[in-house]
């Protein structure tokens, strides 16, 4: 394949993700199999980008601690449309610890089913070649 082509355009895609994760705050968001973050997960392995899967699960995790240096920074200016575009529930510390480690989980995952080739996120099946599966594993790293 053309790796350097697909990197360019699908690090593009990664920041946009990333940046889009920021205002995942809901443990329907990051939990459920319908939820952006899995659908961004399975969009990532299709692109053969583990790496991306990695940052925007472990962006999307820092939405669930209360480390407030981890939160994403809201101007006064911004306040009024982040509150009108996430509408977060007030969660709990046990909510946020089960949804801080679906993101986790969704990583682990995805590094076992590339180094085992067991299989993907979402049931997305790849065999990536011993060269691809190089590639992809120092990436993730």
């Amino acid at each position: 394949g053309n790796w350097p082509a697909r990197d360019e355009e699908s690090s593009r895609a990664i920041g946009s993700l990333v940046e889009a994760a920021k205002y995942w705050r809901t443990p329907s968001d990051v939990q459920s199999p319908e939820g952006p973050l899995e659908q961004a997960c399975q969009e990532l392995l299709r692109l053969h980008r583990p790496d991306g899967l990695t940052a925007v699960c472990l962006r999307c995790a820092r939405n669930f601690t209360s480390d407030t240096s981890l939160a994403p920074v809201i101007t006064p200016s911004q306040q009024w449309i982040f509150d009108f575009i996430t509408d977060t529930p007030d969660i709990d510390a046990a909510q946020k610890e089960q949804a801080r480690n679906a993101c986790y989980a969704i990583v682990f995952r995805a590094m076992r089913d590339l180094l085992v080739g067991m299989g993907g996120v979402g049931g997305i099946a790849w065999q990536p070649s011993q060269e691809e599966r190089g590639v992809l594993a120092d990436a993730m790293i």
